[in-house]
């Protein structure tokens, strides 16, 4: 470790910085950046010698060096100049290593410049208000008032939400809040951002003169709400296209203890803004919207569509919950709707979504309670009977998953949806997924049309080879004999049924964003058990029973 910090320091003194022995924490050099021309002085902090993380950049004189930058620092001087957990440099490599991390500040530095370093805080801007962050679940597109609770969470630790309704506070905390206190909603229909020059505010003088080089009008509001809100301490939060931030009047107690009348509070609020601190928070959305589409906005979701999800097993129960966070049975008109007679058995658990507290319990109707407990506001209802007596429920939804890895319900599934298609009628799309063996590979695959390949197809014969097996040819897999209360089963662990969901889930998104090509997707798990297939739109088969030449045998 010697070596490693002598070398740091030869290569930094080699630049011109000098060392910083008053600091505590990390390794700190101070010198300069020459940025455009111009010198910068700077301070470079090192929190080990691992390079596991981007040194830290702090600005010595921001307003004589880079009076444009003071909404990129923070309250200590640092500067956010990269993603410093996303980059990584070589711990091995010493000087590389310092010279490509002074190479992006001044990048970052140079660009601050130019408008992009304003275009960058409006993309960003929540997190350049520096405040206290709070939970955010407006359900209300218009609401002008709002509650700020104080939760006491599961562990004992407290969290803030701001909400307009109480929809998330039984996910969220088992308990009463501590304190509900009314906080005034204003609305910008602007970005919001920084000037030249502009500073985060302190006072409230600086918050509306912030807010007033946005919007006047906001600003004007937003002075009316926190002179209005007597008796209670004014509460602000702004919302806008990018982000949500707000602010607590902070007034010392005895001059809090004076204003007993609305008018007074409106008086002093107006005439001693500049003498009123702020603490600033910022929004940090939690609403159900925000978290089934955060992450899909590049490969769709399944919001708002109606989905059926037949059987609720090893694949199926991972599948379901899988669904849930990718939007099923949510938005308007959303529903997830799980199918399975069986119940949950001991043996299960090793690969199941559920475990010991459900066990006795129909798969479908815990699964969808599971859902229900954990995901806000979802649609879901798990039926325990037969689907084999009520396949014609299915055919009012907008997608059908087959996930009980039986080729008789399959089949039977199958069959349905295909002499549906061949009258004419309208039906939904149909996934099917399987696993090979004891879990050696999982395949899948979407059907929407007559001119599909449907399921029968990729196994025409009964008890014959399929078209597109991904196992080798002398793979013999491992089947466990029925015991007392059990029927027979192929053991394999949790990884084959999550492999399988993905997969499934996969094709689910590809068809919401209105393109499941290609239609049958394997993927290999038991690398030496398998064979490469490749992903394809499969041809029918003119052997097929079901869709074929010879479908009328299936009739």
């Amino acid at each position: 470790m010697n070596a490693r910090r002598r070398e740091l320091h030869r290569t930094l003194g080699g630049l011109g910085f000098t060392r910083d022995a008053s600091t505590i924490i990390g390794i700190r050099y101070t010198g300069s950046l020459s940025v455009a021309g111009k010198s910068i002085h700077v301070g470079i902090v090192f929190d080990d010698l691992e390079f596991a993380r981007l040194p830290r950049l702090q600005l010595l004189k921001p307003r004589e060096d880079a009076p444009q930058l003071l909404a990129h620092i923070q309250a200590d001087g640092e500067y956010c100049y990269a993603n410093r957990d996303r980059h990584l440099v070589d711990r091995y490599k010493i000087p590389s290593a310092v010279a490509t991390s002074l190479e992006m500040m001044r990048s970052s530095l140079e660009r601050s410049q130019t408008s992009h370093a304003a275009a960058e805080i409006v993309a960003e801007f929540p997190q350049h208000w520096f405040g206290s962050t709070v939970f955010l679940d407006l359900e209300s597109n218009s609401s002008r008032r709002a509650i700020l609770y104080r939760l006491i969470r599961h562990d004992g630790s407290y969290s803030d939400l701001i909400a307009d309704s109480e929809r998330l506070l039984s996910f969220l905390t088992p308990k009463r809040p501590t304190s509900e206190e009314p906080i005034e909603i204003v609305r910008c229909k602007w970005p919001l951002a920084f000037q030249t020059n502009q500073n985060r505010p302190q006072t409230f003088a600086d918050f509306l003169d912030w807010l007033g080089s946005i919007d006047g009008g906001v600003a004007t509001e937003a002075l009316s709400r926190a002179q209005n809100s007597y008796p209670r301490k004014p509460l602000l939060l702004v919302v806008a296209p990018n982000g949500a931030v707000g602010i607590r009047l902070e007034f010392v107690p005895a001059w809090w203890k004076a204003i007993t009348r609305p008018q007074a509070l409106a008086h002093y609020v107006d005439k001693k803004r500049s003498d009123l601190r702020v603490t600033r928070f910022t929004g940090e959305p939690i609403d159900p919207t925000f978290i089934y589409t955060r992450n899909l906005t590049m490969s769709g979701n399944l919001v708002g569509k109606r989905i059926a999800l037949v059987g609720c097993g090893t694949i199926g129960s991972h599948l379901a919950k899988m669904l849930a966070q990718s939007g099923g049975g949510h938005g308007e008109n959303g529903r997830l709707t799980l199918f399975d007679q069986q119940k949950l058995r001991a043996g299960n658990i090793g690969r199941h979504l559920l475990g010991l507290p459900d066990v006795g319990r129909a798969k479908a109707i815990a699964v969808s309670d599971t859902l229900s407990k954990t995901y806000p506001e979802i649609d879901t209802s798990g039926f325990d009977t037969d689907i084999l007596q009520r396949l014609s429920k299915l055919d009012d939804y907008d997608l059908v998953i087959d996930a009980t890895g039986d080729e008789g319900v399959t089949n039977a599934i199958n069959t349905h949806f295909v002499e549906l298609r061949m009258v004419g009628a309208t039906c939904p799309p149909t996934i099917f997924v399987w696993l090979f063996g004891n879990g050696a590979a999982a395949q899948a695959l979407c059907t929407t049309s007559l001119s599909d390949a449907c399921y029968r197809c990729l196994r025409p014969d009964h008890g014959g080879p399929w078209r597109f097996s991904p196992l080798k040819s002398d793979y013999s897999a491992e089947e466990v004999p029925a015991q007392c209360g059990e029927g027979p089963f192929f053991p394999y662990g949790v990884a084959a049924p999550v492999t399988a969901a993905a997969l499934a889930l996969q094709l689910a998104l590809d068809w919401a964003k209105g393109n499941a090509s290609p239609k049958l997707r394997t993927q290999l798990i038991a690398v030496d058990m398998t064979r490469q297939v490749h992903d394809k739109d499969p041809q029918k088969s003119a052997r097929c029973p079901a869709c074929g030449a010879e479908h009328s045998l299936g009739q």
